[in-house]
Parts: C-alpha cells; sequence; structure tokens
C-alpha cells in the first residue's frame, strides 16, 4: 500500500459542486431515518476521480488494474467504513477509495475491524481516530501513512516495526507471500524485484544511466504497480548490495518454483 497525497479541498474539487450537492442532500435524508436507505446509490458517478488518483490501481494490494473506462469493472468504489453501518458517511469524499474485485468483494466487503470504540454516527473520517481501526486508509492524510506501517522484505509484505495495524492490514487482505503463494499478486512482486535489481546490476556498471536512473525512479513512482515494494527493495539495493542479491535470487526461485523463469 501506499498514500495518494490530496487535499480534501482538491478531492471536493475534482469531484465537482453538482455531485457534493446531490450527495450532501442524500446524508440528510439518511440523517433523519437514522439509517443508510436508498433505491441505489450515485457513488459510481465519480468513480474516474479515485481512479484517475490511485494510477488505476488498486487501494489496498497496488495492482495496477488501468485507467481506460474499458477496466471500469475491474475497479470498485470502495467504502472504507462500511455505508450499512456508517450511513452518515456513505458519500463523504475520504471514505472512498477504489480497490480491485479481489481485494473488496472477495475480501473486505462490509468489514471494517477496529480496536477502539465505534462512532456509528460519525460524520467526519478526520475526527473518527478513537475508533483506532486496524485497516489503513491511504487517501490523502486522513490516516497515518502505509508506508510508516507496512514495508517488504524482498517480494514479502511485513509489518513495519511492531506495526499492529501493519501487521492486521497484511493479514486481512492477504498481502504477505505465504497467504498467497499461488496468487498473482506474489509473482507481480516478485517480478518487480527482479526487474529493479537488474535496473541496479546496469546501473552501477555505468550502462545507460540516465535510461536506468529513469526505470529506477518510475518504479517507486506512485504511477508504477507495487511501488512501495519497489521503494523498500531499492533502499536495501542502495545500503546492501550483498543482501540486495539474496532477495534477487529468492524472488528467482519464486518464479522457478512456479514454473515462471
Amino acid at each position: 500500500m501506499r498514500r495518494y497525497a490530496i487535499t480534501q479541498a482538491d478531492l471536493e474539487a475534482a469531484i465537482g459542486d453538482r455531485w457534493l450537492r446531490r450527495a450532501r442532500e442524500r446524508t440528510e435524508r439518511f440523517r433523519q431515518a437514522g439509517r443508510y436507505e436508498e433505491a441505489a446509490g450515485i457513488w459510481s458517478e465519480v468513480k474516474d476521480v479515485y481512479v484517475q488518483l490511485q494510477h488505476g490501481k488498486c487501494a489496498y494490494c497496488e495492482r495496477r488494474i488501468g485507467t481506460d473506462p474499458v477496466y471500469a469493472g475491474e475497479l470498485d468504489v470502495e467504502h472504507y467504513r462500511p455505508k450499512s453501518g456508517y450511513y452518515l458517511l456513505a458519500y463523504h469524499p475520504l471514505n472512498y477509495a477504489v480497490a480491485c474485485i479481489r481485494c473488496n468483494r472477495g475480501l473486505k466487503r462490509d468489514e471494517f475491524p477496529v480496536a477502539g470504540t465505534r462512532m456509528w454516527d460519525g460524520e467526519d473520517p478526520r475526527s473518527m481516530r478513537a475508533e483506532r481501526p486496524l485497516l489503513v486508509y491511504p487517501i490523502g492524510e486522513v490516516d497515518e501513512d502505509p508506508a510508516e506501517l507496512i514495508t517488504f522484505v524482498g517480494y514479502a509484505a511485513v509489518p513495519a516495526g511492531s506495526s499492529e495495524r501493519g501487521r492486521r492490514t497484511i493479514e486481512f487482505f492477504r498481502l504477505g507471500a505465504e497467504a498467497e503463494r499461488d496468487d498473482d499478486l506474489v509473482t507481480e512482486r516478485a517480478r518487480v524485484v527482479r526487474a529493479l535489481y537488474m535496473a541496479n546490476e546496469l546501473l552501477r556498471a555505468g550502462r545507460m544511466v540516465s535510461e536506468f536512473g529513469d526505470e529506477i525512479a518510475f518504479a517507486q513512482s506512485p504511477a508504477a504497480p507495487h511501488s512501495q515494494c519497489a521503494a523498500s527493495f531499492q533502499r536495501v539495493c542502495e545500503s546492501d548490495w550483498g543482501q540486495a542479491e539474496l532477495l534477487f535470487r529468492a524472488a528467482g526461485d519464486f518464479l522457478r518454483s512456479k514454473g515462471l523463469l
């Protein structure tokens, strides 16, 4: 996971006043009813705002699905706090992200584990930290930076330090290598590690410095798939080349075990 930096003002500007006005009207009806209740939602109308912000990637596993509308069905507008319980947040822009079908429909669904006391009638995510959510929200600065909670050892996601939230998010979305050894998610990250190592090796040899320098920079950028995995591995490449080589070989062994190398 990674943070997608944007202010609430900029997010709302991208969404537009017309949708926000309709969202406020619907939220007021929910407030009066004391629950979420409507025939059909309108959040799909703002999906592209989040698709573009997240560069066509899933908020949780960082797979890149794509920004072209042809891929629209493979990314869902995900309610971080489920609308069924947090009815006043059904239309809050900082309660949305786009997530792949695997992470949203297959894993998260309507779950939202917390370590604190639930605030069912909360209406501003920025004032609800007392709930102590166990899953990380990556849009804007309403939550902790995912990079401070989750890191990678080679292609394997691990908690940063002793982060309980990092551990729970990894387990919940099955981001760890051991949990999903037959999943394409792990395969993609192993390929990122291999490609980044080889780019660094050529760069160290003085080969096409500008070209490979750009490639290494892009791999860590918000637009790249699995960019936090790449950033973690790049730090190893720059600090301990021997360890980087071991992780490169481990990624190769994993791909060979799947008949992919």
